[in-house]
């Protein structure tokens, strides 16, 4: 019954509610993102931004399951049977197990002795080489005050753009680039209602016109993936996210 509904060219969001039920009675439903190949990049680009806020918008009920597809029949009933093999194909492993896991895959990547190394972390689109990493974990030990990633996109890795020591909140406008977009960590040092407090803010800066559209897009696709590798598995909190857009007039 979903497929009638696609277009070639079009993408769009599919919220499908299933018959069953949790223990406080509300339903369970599944999360589709449909972006065909023939969409616009356009098209693509703006679904990639707002996939994660429309889910988390979504009140309705219990989204139990994630599924991204870009042909008619991968949101089939025999596409969606083979999404939930592909689920069970592996058993889920513990936290324990998982960290373990990582571990091997870090070492596995890793060229030791080299200033060149470079990991892969929880399903980030483009790996994060060693010199981002180790500013990153800097700034969560407050050794940092800033601290700016970019996209190399013909070598497909987020890599250590700028890092300072100290850093103002009337400082960053003057280190935001207007030619591309970029990601920005900075240890806001401020006092609220008469504490003192040092945190993490999260900023994504994006110029309008500048930069390309692929450049846009593969930037908007690895936000929040960088995020959750900042959070997850460098246990840094973050406790503000923001997404700044500026346009020549």
């Amino acid at each position: 019954m979903i497929q009638p509904q696609l277009f070639e060219d079009k993408p769009c969001y599919i919220f499908y509610r299933l018959d069953e039920r949790n223990s406080y009675q509300n339903y369970l439903w599944v999360f589709m993102s449909y972006t065909p190949d023939n969409a616009k990049v356009r098209d693509k680009m703006l679904y990639a931004a707002t996939k994660a806020t429309v889910r988390k918008a979504f009140q309705s009920g219990v989204v139990v399951d994630d599924i991204a597809a870009t042909t008619k029949d991968e949101l089939s009933l025999a596409g969606y049977r083979r999404h939930l093999e592909s689920q069970k194909a592996a058993p889920p492993l513990s936290q324990t197990e998982v960290a373990l896991q990582e571990l091997q895959l870090n070492e596995d990547r890793v060229d030791v002795g080299t200033a060149t190394r470079q990991s892969h972390l929880h399903g980030v689109a483009f790996p994060i080489d060693q010199n981002a990493l180790q500013a990153l974990q800097q700034l969560g030990n407050k050794e940092l005050a800033y601290v700016r990633l970019a996209v190399e996109m013909s070598k497909e890795r987020i890599y250590l753009d700028t890092k300072k020591e100290s850093m103002t909140a009337d400082g960053l406008s003057a280190v935001v680039p207007d030619g591309h977009p970029s990601y920005h960590f900075f240890l806001f040092k401020h006092t609220f209602e008469g504490d003192y407090q040092e945190s993490i803010v999260f900023i994504y800066s994006c110029p309008g016109f500048k930069s390309s559209i692929k450049e846009r897009m593969l930037y908007s696709s690895c936000k929040e993936p960088l995020v959750s590798v900042v959070e997850d598995s460098l246990k840094i909190e973050v406790v503000k996210k923001v997404c700044v857009y500026f346009y020549d007039s």
